[in-house]
Parts: structure tokens; C-alpha cells; sequence
């Protein structure tokens, strides 16, 4: 019987420590489930913060190609009025030297004429012609 009763006794240690191990084994179950829940969730918020930051990135790459594009534009614009500029600054300066020749063939004219005022007119139909021949030669 003291035989007996020791096994009794070793099974209601046994059925203590059973009973104890399936305790912390509930434990670190529900440890465990939590652990994984919260892992759950952070892959969730990691997940929707990194298709946060690809659609951004996806509105910063549309911004940026409409820049460049806008870049583009404005390059082809500043070429065609650089073009225009030089166009004008040609005409401007052909213009320029047909006044400049106006200019000279006015003052040489009204040298001319203060000339004929200062001289007394013994001939002026002579003169006149003279006068006619070099201005039909002239370009301007």
C-alpha cells in the first residue's frame, strides 16, 4: 500500500506539474497570439504607409515629368525668342545705318544748299543740274 499510496502521490505531483505546464503553456499561447496580432497589425500599418509613399512618390514623378515638360517648353521659347532678338537687332542695326546715311545726306544737302545761299546765282539752272545728277545716283 505505501507503495500505492507513493504512486498516488507521484501521479497528483505529476497531474500538479500537468496541470501547472498547461497553465504557462496558455500563457505563452495567448503571449503568443497577441505577439502575433500585433505583428498582424504592424504589417498592416507598414503596408498602408508604403502604398502612402508610392502613391506620393507617383504624384511627385507626374510633377516632375510636368516640369521637365514645362522646362522643355520654356527652352524652345527662350530658343525662338533668342532668335527673334537677333532678328530684330539685325534689322534694328540695318535701320539704324540707313538713318545714319539719311543723316549724312541731309547735312550734306543742306551744306549744299547753304553753299548756293552764300554764293550769288549767275547761273542757277546750271547749278540746280549739278546739283540733280548726284542725287539720283544716290541709293538711299
Amino acid at each position: 500500500m505505501q507503495v500505492l499510496a507513493e504512486r498516488e502521490s507521484t501521479v497528483k505531483e505529476l497531474e500538479l506539474r500537468v496541470s501547472e505546464l498547461e497553465t504557462i503553456q496558455s500563457d505563452l499561447h495567448e503571449k503568443f497570439e497577441a505577439a502575433l496580432a500585433h505583428l498582424d497589425r504592424e504589417s498592416q500599418e507598414k503596408d498602408a504607409e508604403l502604398q502612402r509613399l508610392e502613391l506620393l512618390l507617383d504624384e511627385r514623378q507626374t510633377d516632375i515629368e510636368s516640369g521637365n515638360a514645362e522646362i522643355d517648353h520654356l527652352n524652345r521659347r527662350v530658343f525662338d525668342l533668342e532668335e527673334e532678338l537677333d532678328r530684330v537687332v539685325e534689322q534694328s542695326r540695318r535701320d539704324l545705318e540707313d538713318a545714319l546715311n539719311r543723316a549724312q545726306l541731309g547735312e550734306e544737302i543742306s551744306a549744299s544748299l547753304k553753299e548756293v545761299r552764300s554764293e550769288p546765282l549767275d547761273h542757277p539752272c546750271i547749278y540746280l543740274c549739278n546739283m540733280c545728277v548726284p542725287l539720283e545716283t544716290c541709293s538711299v
